[in-house]
């Protein structure tokens, strides 16, 4: 009897599936490697900030600086898939370097004629014979692990993928009045590519990017939110403090202490509104499996003091009598000292 026991208690066990998770894998890069061409950015701020504001139920990963190489990337991604479940919630955040390139081949099928990539530690801002981008962390191939991930979790599950970089939007080809701007930039406008291959229509069409809805089927909703538009470049800001922080992971902060990633609408409205805030000039790129629309920001118009036609018309007619009148009596003056 006991036996019997056990074995439907062990069956129950197996059959109840285990609670969703929610896993966050935080990727920053301050400081690149030596030679690199990179500059020093403030992503470590931003991992710290993000990271406090995500509750112990949070599994957390953190890559940072020399352990945020190509390869630790994609191990990384590797590890979230393996351990992922259905139903899981997925963040994956990147404060670091972002640069448009041209495509490995010329028969991929890029709106924009280039690639927007992602910049590890132990990526070289500059083409050269030695180094031809292997590095970068393109498009397709961010978009080819994070499917990998939205099939592990499921139609149950969620897959956000959140980039605090330059030219970071189109990332998924294929498959507050208290702060101070500052000068500093996630990225550069230099294409990355044999200089003798850049050409004018390539330059041109960079302003060209992917609006699609991502596809979902029964892997997991995603949404792919970034810093600016895939042609733009990303601004740091620096509190009154003297911390500087990337203006996107500052907002998804400050998001997330008003609306959690259970109310994805809330959450993106709030950050929205905090970008606005921070860098008017950057426009946010939102990607989703859903449909979304963003608050309309535009201030409200202001209004006459003076609304009503008949007092402005009645204002109008004072002002000709009081004309009329004291012309009047400039021309009897004349007269009168003619007269004498």
């Amino acid at each position: 009897m006991r036996r019997i026991l056990f074995i439907v208690i062990c069956y129950l066990a197996l059959a109840i599936p285990l609670a969703a998770q929610n896993k966050a894998a935080l990727i920053g890069i301050s400081e690149y490697q030596p030679g690199s061409g990179w500059r020093t950015i403030n992503a470590h701020n931003d991992i710290e900030l993000i990271r406090s504001k995500l509750s112990p139920s949070w599994q957390i990963f953190i890559l940072e600086n020399e352990s945020a190489t190509h390869l630790g990337i994609i191990q990384l991604f590797e590890k979230i898939e393996k351990e992922s479940s259905p139903g899981d919630t997925i963040l994956i955040h990147f404060s670091c370097h972002g640069q448009q390139m041209i495509p490995i081949l010329e028969s991929e099928d890029e709106p924009d004629m280039l690639d927007e990539a992602l910049v590890p530690y132990d990526a070289f801002k500059k083409w050269s014979p030695s180094y031809n981008g292997r590095n970068h962390i393109r498009d397709d191939e961010l978009s080819k692990y994070i499917n990998r991930i939205r099939d592990k979790v499921g139609a149950s599950g969620m897959v956000i993928v959140t980039l605090d970089a330059c030219h970071s939007d189109s990332m998924n080809k294929i498959g507050g009045n208290a702060v101070i701007l500052d000068t500093i930039c996630r990225g550069t406008s230099d294409i990355f590519g044999d200089s003798c291959i850049i050409t004018d229509a390539i330059i041109k069409k960079r302003y060209v990017r992917d609006t699609s809805m991502i596809t979902i089927s029964n892997n997991s909703p995603v949404l792919y939110l970034s810093a600016c538009q895939a042609h733009s470049q990303n601004a740091e800001i620096v509190l009154p403090d003297g911390i500087g922080y990337g203006s996107l992971s500052y907002s998804i902060a400050s998001a997330l202490d008003n609306a959690s990633f259970a109310n994805i609408t809330e959450f993106l409205n709030n950050v929205v509104v905090f970008m606005d805030s921070l860098v008017p000039y950057q426009t946010p790129g939102i990607r989703a499996s859903f449909n979304y629309t963003k608050p309309d920001l535009k201030p409200e118009p202001i209004k006459a003091t003076n609304t009503n036609v008949e007092n402005y018309d009645g204002q109008n007619r004072n002002f000709i009598y009081i004309l009329i009148a004291a012309l009047a009596l400039l021309v009897i003056i004349i007269w009168r000292i003619r007269k004498k």
